[in-house]
């Protein structure tokens, strides 16, 4: 009488308990009643298997008593490329072909309420700040892991951040003419954003990046502010996103040449490793995106359109007086992004990049090479093979300004996210 009596009791007391003891302590409490014929076997088991079930809801709604918040809230993710590259140079004998991968690999975590901490590490050659690609080389050799950014955001106000480390994305911007997509920043940035309504919103951010390290006061660094607004109409269908950049270089005339220069910017001569002028840049960025109503059928593909952006980006250089701007004008049209099955994006751009628009250390590298002073054009197609698995084809066609013969590079990818 009295174990059916303590039975449910005690069951009752091992479930409610196994939300606060970790699954290694409860096996041992359940072992012990079963050995003294407290419960069965069977009860055992539907213990242990709806405490798991439990605890596996709580820490899918951050509700788990006993693992810290940062535990439950850390999501890793990735991805991996693998890409054929075609370089036709007609400075070269030859045309260029290889093999080359990309692996890319995020742990992001809710330390508190207020703070956000994002770790990723990425293959690469070398500390290129732009490039994360691994050419397949070497005789089977092992390759290099890179920390590709590491940084924390605090939100003292829900619309007010700051981050500092090695940060991701910290500039808007709606193409890679002057940034390269690799780049992760260093410094610090603040940013204020506010929502003002369904179709509104607007941040404000500025920041100091550091670019070298030079043992005195005159360090070379950039102080960078930025306001960037994005609207829409009421049925989310259209947009208009922009942003006006302000980019101060600070003690870069007369100074070396910064790590990984295209050597292409004006030298103070007679010297050729120092900068001959201060860089102060301002870069305007629009993008008009349309999601169709009634998407376009493409005959005999299975494929539709039913989305189309343009974009333009100007940037200029105050100190100069010549040979210091540049302009990209894009189009796009297919899917806004490319995720699953027969999704596809078509994109072009072209662009021209004067030789002191901006510091030829970032500029998309694979634009000949990651020069200033030269003009081209880009042809990107992605085509969605499965969910997160897709193929992409582009075309560089690209020259010098000034003079020099052209560069044709051409890439196939393969990319798997996860």
């Amino acid at each position: 009488m009295i174990k059916k009596i303590l039975t449910p009791a005690l069951v009752c007391l091992v479930f409610t308990s196994a939300t606060v003891i970790s699954a290694g302590e409860l096996d041992p409490l359940l072992d012990k009643l079963v050995e003294k014929d407290v419960i069965s076997g069977v009860d055992a088991i539907e213990i242990k298997s709806e405490s798991e079930e439990k605890m596996k809801n709580e820490i899918s709604q951050k509700l788990n008593n006993v693992l810290p918040l940062w535990m439950q809230t850390v999501t890793i993710g990735g991805d991996l490329r693998f890409r054929h590259e075609v370089n036709d140079d007609e400075n070269n004998s030859y045309i260029r072909r290889r093999d080359r991968i990309r692996m890319r690999v995020s742990l992001d975590s809710k330390v508190n309420n207020k703070v956000y901490a994002y770790i990723r590490i990425a293959s690469g050659e070398n500390s290129d700040l732009r490039s994360t690609n691994q050419t397949l080389s070497g005789n089977f050799e092992k390759k290099s892991v890179w920390l590709d950014y590491a940084y924390f955001d605090y939100f003292p106000f829900e619309f007010l951040s700051v981050s500092a480390g090695k940060i991701k994305n910290s500039i808007w911007t709606t193409n890679d003419m002057i940034w390269d997509a690799d780049i992760n920043t260093e410094g610090y940035l603040v940013s204020l954003r506010k929502s003002f309504s369904s179709t509104f919103a607007a941040d404000i951010r500025g920041g100091r990046f550091i670019l070298d390290e030079i043992k005195d006061k005159s360090d070379p660094e950039i102080l960078y502010s930025q306001i960037h607004f994005k609207t829409s109409n009421d049925e989310q269908n259209f947009s208009f996103e922009s942003g006006f950049a302000y980019y101060d270089f600070k003690n870069i005339k007369g100074k070396k040449l910064l790590k990984y220069s295209s050597l292409t910017n004006s030298s103070a001569l007679p010297s050729t490793t120092t900068y001959r002028y201060d860089y102060n840049v301002y870069s305007f960025d629009n993008e008009i995106g349309y999601t169709l109503l009634n998407p376009i059928r493409i005959p005999l593909t299975g494929l539709s359109i039913n989305y189309l952006s343009a974009n333009a980006n100007y940037v200029k250089n105050l100190r100069p007086s010549t040979h210091n701007d540049g302009y990209l004008l894009g189009l796009s049209i297919g899917q806004k992004s490319v995720m699953n099955t027969g999704d596809f994006k078509l994109s072009y751009n072209y662009r021209r990049l004067s030789q002191d628009a901006f510091l030829d250390s970032y500029p998309d590298s694979d634009f000949y090479y990651g020069d200033t002073g030269i003009y081209g054009s880009k042809y990107v197609l992605t085509l969605g093979l499965a969910e997160n698995f897709d193929i992409t084809v582009s075309h560089i066609n690209s020259k010098p300004i000034a003079s020099g013969k052209k560069d044709r590079l051409t890439q196939f990818d393969v990319n798997l996210k996860f």
